[in-house]
């Protein structure tokens, strides 16, 4: 590689590792604290330095790709391949922009078998970008997901070519990889088994075989029935072709049958065998719900390894699931408690677990945590459990979010003395009469809605591209779905549903406008409280650019913001809540917030890192 795509990739790693906060308990409060203030500066630095390798050097790599030498060319390639794997994913995003500059030539020169290789390459440098939108659900993440198997189809297409190309067997194999990975980005069920199957005969076909005998068919066709196997929860469903369930058995049969005849089988491939049983009518379900609890009591907690995280994660969460869809099973509080013992185990591994294990593959299980947990009486509110997770995890957001929820304070507290019915529709204070008590709960409300409004950008951990470097087009575009992507969750939990509202809507215009599309503010009951949270949300967002542009051009200043506001002509915010900018003393307030060290956040973050262990 070249030297600066060697610095850029050191930069990368030690931001990753800086990132995540530590407890260091030989520390004294204070010393932790200049500590953590020092790596916060080093990490800006960084970021800079990694801008300025982009901007001076591979940028313009890419603009000159027609003039660049072969040994350039693996440079490029070995430096693309480091951004990105399946665990770390350093930074795929990066891997993408190099994969479609890399297609794009190949197109030009009429280089199909480097169109086919970079389709391939570009298809799951997007699969892997993608993780992002995990769990979410609506158009606007659907699309990409769209692009992807799109990527992947044009690919696969060029199989009719098979036999004529002049090209090694490594050719061929990326038109068979992009066949397969089709399945992984389509969330229609039929057609991830329509395309699997055809998959599995193709890899099985003998004249294919001959064609290209040095590909790892064997290898090839184990990984395509793992594929087909992950379609097991849909053995339950009537909508299914008797050929279709036939073709999904078959392959749950090949992965898991194998395993449960091991003397030590990996929990990784027996539970989805259970689960398989499960949903065929094999095994009912009090059995199922035994065999589950059998591999969590036999999981030890401090097991850290893949299976181990399967047994303490995502076993609990599926057990979860069962008792979710099953409700009548609620009414065993045995099973209720052992669902809680499991759930208290499964926050224990995800909260002791160590920073320097971090990473990508990690915090894919943090958020099937967030998305699947199941809120009912006898388990820890979800709003408690998300709290647990953002404080350890959350990192710099749970610094912003405690540092909004004192400006919500300040604003809500201003606008209660101007207007003591302004809030009055809000769900959390029904059935409250006493004045105090109503102020002191929306109090504790707007200290949660600064903590949660932005809790999608931690499902989607963006944050961890943020640091590296700006966001690509594609990724700012990405991550406007941080907003529907916190409103699914919070929606579904009685605990946080008063605060879905808020996480969904706080882009969007007063006068229409913004984003997600088609906010209808006066069917929301939370509106108010969604128009304070707007104006807090753009006042930091502003106030990061101006920092982050700072480092450069010196410390910005708030009041030059609040002008912005103020002045604000497109009817982007509350008329209401943006006058309170005005008031001198209020702005000094604010003002004093923004410009606050955080001391006292970081101390608490600390504290919850100390009190796990």
């Amino acid at each position: 590689m070249k030297p600066y795509q060697m610095r850029y990739l050191e930069n990368a790693e030690e931001i990753l590792r800086l990132s995540q906060f530590g407890a260091e308990p030989s520390l004294t409060d204070e010393a932790w604290l200049q500590d953590r203030l020092d790596k916060e500066k080093r990490l800006r630095e960084l970021r800079f330095r990694n801008m300025a390798l982009l901007n001076d050097q591979f940028f313009p790599d890419l603009d000159r790709l027609s003039e660049l030498t072969a040994e350039e060319m693996e440079d490029l390639n070995a430096f693309s391949d480091a951004c990105m794997n399946w665990r770390t994913n350093i930074d795929s995003g990066l891997y993408v922009a190099i994969h479609e500059a890399l297609l794009k030539q190949c197109r030009l020169r009429r280089d199909r078998d480097g169109v086919i290789r970079e389709l391939y390459k570009l298809g799951m440098g997007l699969y892997y970008r993608n993780r992002l939108i995990t769990g979410i659900g609506g158009e606007d993440a659907n699309r990409w997901r769209f692009q992807n198997e799109m990527v992947f189809t044009e690919g696969a297409s060029y199989l009719r070519y098979f036999e004529e190309l002049d090209a090694d067997d490594e050719t061929r194999g990326y038109i068979i990889r992009c066949l397969a990975n089709i399945a992984l980005t389509t969330a229609n069920r039929r057609k991830r088994v329509a395309i699997t199957s055809q998959t599995l005969a193709i890899l099985q076909d003998p004249w294919y075989r001959s064609l290209a005998p040095g590909l790892p068919w064997d290898t090839f066709v184990r990984r395509s029935h793992q594929q087909m196997s992950s379609n097991r929860a849909e053995l339950s469903s009537s909508g299914l072709t008797p050929e279709e369930l036939a073709a999904i058995l078959d392959s749950c049969f090949e992965v898991f049958k194998p395993e449960e005849q091991n003397d030590n089988p990996s929990v990784r491939w027996l539970w989805p065998y259970y689960e398989m049983e499960y949903n065929c009518g094999y095994a009912t379900l009090p059995v199922t719900l035994e065999r589950l609890e059998r591999l969590i009591l036999q999981t030890p907690e401090d097991q850290l390894d893949e299976a181990g995280i399967y047994g303490n994660v995502q076993l609990p969460i599926f057990y979860g699931k069962l008792l979710r869809d099953n409700p009548k099973q609620l009414s065993d509080l045995s099973r209720v408690r052992f669902l809680k013992a499991a759930y208290d185990k499964m926050l224990s591994v995800l909260l002791r677990f160590p920073a320097e294990r971090f990473d990508d593959y990690f915090f894919y299980h943090v958020d099937v945590v967030m998305d699947n947990y199941f809120e009912t009486e006898g388990v820890e509110r979800y709003l408690d459990v998300l709290k647990a997770l953002f404080g350890r995890f959350g990192n710099r957001l749970f610094i912003r979010g405690k540092k909004a929820g004192v400006m919500l304070q300040c604003l809500c507290s201003a606008l209660l003395e101007r207007e003591p019915d302004y809030f009055d529709e809000l769900p959390v204070l029904q059935g409250l009469t006493d004045p105090g008590q109503r102020q002191a709960r929306l109090m504790d409300f707007a200290t949660d809605c600064g903590l949660l409004y932005d809790i999608g950008f931690m499902r989607m951990n963006l944050e961890r591209t943020r640091r590296l470097r700006p966001l690509f087009q594609d990724e700012e575009e990405i991550s406007t779905l941080h907003t529907v992507a916190g409103a699914e969750d919070l929606r579904l939990r009685a605990s946080t549903r008063d605060f879905a509202d808020i996480a969904q809507w706080h882009h969007a215009w007063y006068a229409g406008g913004g984003y997600p599309a088609g906010y209808d503010r006066y069917s929301s009951p939370s509106r108010a409280m969604t128009d304070v949270v707007a104006v807090v949300a753009r006042l930091q967002d502003a106030w990061q650019q101006a920092m982050e542009a700072g480092e450069t051009s010196g410390r910005p200043e708030p009041r030059a913001l609040f002008r912005q506001l103020l002045s604000d002509e497109c009817g982007q915010f509350s008329p209401k809540v943006v006058s309170l900018l005005s008031d001198e003393a209020l702005a000094d307030k604010l003002a004093a917030i923004l410009c606050d060290d955080d001391r006292e956040a970081y101390f608490e973050a600390r504290n919850m890192i100390l009190s796990n262990g």
